[in-house]
């Protein structure tokens, strides 16, 4: 009797899920959500899946998928990306917010114009063919660190080697070593601007829009294997490794 006592207790003091309320909304973009109120012993925690996209016949350049959307006068937090949410879409850039958490299978797929991906810091988890198609694709930016679990198909090999990865300094690291999904990318880029003393060449020519050193300050015609300094046009510096 006493176990059993001990047991219900115990039970009592667990979060516990007592139900989960759903509904749809449309954002003005064209991005459906489904709307989740997951209530817990006191406490409500309202997520938005993104479950389909309207305008995926229209040539809409950059979709950015807001971080919250406010339903009701409730605001959900955008967590989740659902399979084929996005499937043969026409935008050429996509941005998904920092709170977002799993993209799941075949959510770009066949996305044709599709050109550069911006994913967030909380990203855990890739699936199956989520880039399958997605053949113009040449930039692909992603701020997690150490990098979110993916399917060794959500980008094919093929299509991995012509993309550029770019990746905060600090995380850099996880995303080109012997990975066997991050790496083999093409190349490996510092999305953050660093100081270094290619500030003091800023009358070296040009070559095209950007400037290619090694760390002694050497330039390059074009980057080479291994760590480059590149400074932009605008005069920022970055580091970029290529593989």
């Amino acid at each position: 009797m006493k176990r059993n006592l001990l047991f219900s207790a115990v039970l009592a003091m667990l979060p516990m899920l007592v139900s989960a309320q759903s509904s749809y909304h449309e954002e003005p973009n064209g991005i459906v959500f489904y709307c989740y109120d997951f209530s817990w012993y006191e406490d409500i925690q309202r997520e938005a899946y993104v479950v389909e996209y309207l305008k995926r016949n229209e040539e809409t350049g950059t979709v950015v998928i807001p971080e919250t959307i406010t339903k009701d006068g409730e605001v959900y937090t955008v967590t989740v990306i659902e399979e084929n949410a996005f499937e043969d879409s026409k935008f050429s850039a996509i941005v998904i917010p920092n709170e977002v958490r799993s993209i799941q299978e075949e959510a770009f797929s066949n996305c044709k114009n599709l050109a550069t991906v911006y994913i967030g810091k909380k990203i855990e988890h890739i699936g199956e063919d989520v880039f399958e198609g997605c053949d113009a694709l040449r930039d692909f930016t992603i701020l997690a660190g150490p990098p979110p679990t993916v399917s060794s198909d959500a980008i094919t090999p093929e299509l991995r080697a012509q993309i550029t990865l770019h990746a905060p300094i600090e995380v850099l690291g996880f995303y080109w070593s012997d990975d066997p999904f991050w790496g083999v990318f093409k190349a490996y880029d510092d999305v953050v601007n660093i100081p270094t003393a290619i500030e003091n060449v800023a009358n070296s020519p040009s070559i095209g829009n950007r400037q290619s050193f090694d760390l002694l300050g050497r330039q390059f015609t074009q980057p080479q294997k291994g760590l480059n300094i590149i400074r932009e046009a605008n005069g920022n510096t970055k580091k970029m490794i290529i593989k």
